[in-house]
């Protein structure tokens, strides 16, 4: 191997994402978010989802102990909401807006779509966890474009090819 991993992770900033942020609630009914661009469809019979987190981030413990969570699509217009949520704080919830969703998680206001999922299944892959969803409900609640992510840096969608 020719390359370590800051050289790895630069290279898979080359690939555009999504941002999303997601949420569940503590057993003390304490809401929980973490800022996510490792999220992707699985499977579409059943409805999977999947999602990865750092075994030493400091939400680790309470998505991969979670029996539910919901996924935030974020807008162009989020990245702050996005910036707070990469972050340990706790203060973070008085300065956001959410109701509970369905499935009695955090959803965000002015999310462009929501999905709520079952925790299905959580696996190990390296130095991560991976979590996989079962979608039970979801909702488009905006034509607004997504927040992307690309080499390290949020951006928008340009011009449609």
């Amino acid at each position: 191997m020719n390359f370590d991993s800051f050289d790895f992770r630069n290279c898979m900033g080359r690939f555009a994402t999504g941002v999303t942020v997601v949420t569940t609630k503590l057993n003390n009914d304490l809401p929980c978010g973490m800022t996510v661009n490792s999220f992707t469809s699985l499977s579409l019979e059943p409805p999977l989802v999947l999602f990865n987190v750092d075994k030493n981030a400091h939400n680790h413990d309470n998505f991969t102990g979670c029996t539910k969570f919901t996924v935030n699509i974020l807008s162009e217009k989020q990245s702050d909401i996005s910036q707070k949520f990469a972050c340990p704080s706790t203060i973070k919830w008085q300065e956001v807006d959410y109701t509970d969703y369905s499935n009695d998680t955090p959803k965000i206001t002015g999310c462009i779509a929501y999905i709520a999922c079952d925790t299905e299944q959580i696996y190990t892959g390296g130095d991560h966890s991976i979590i996989i969803g079962r979608v039970t409900d979801m909702d488009i609640e905006s034509t607004e474009n997504p927040l992307i992510y690309f080499k390290g840096k949020y951006s928008k969608i340009g011009n449609k090819l």
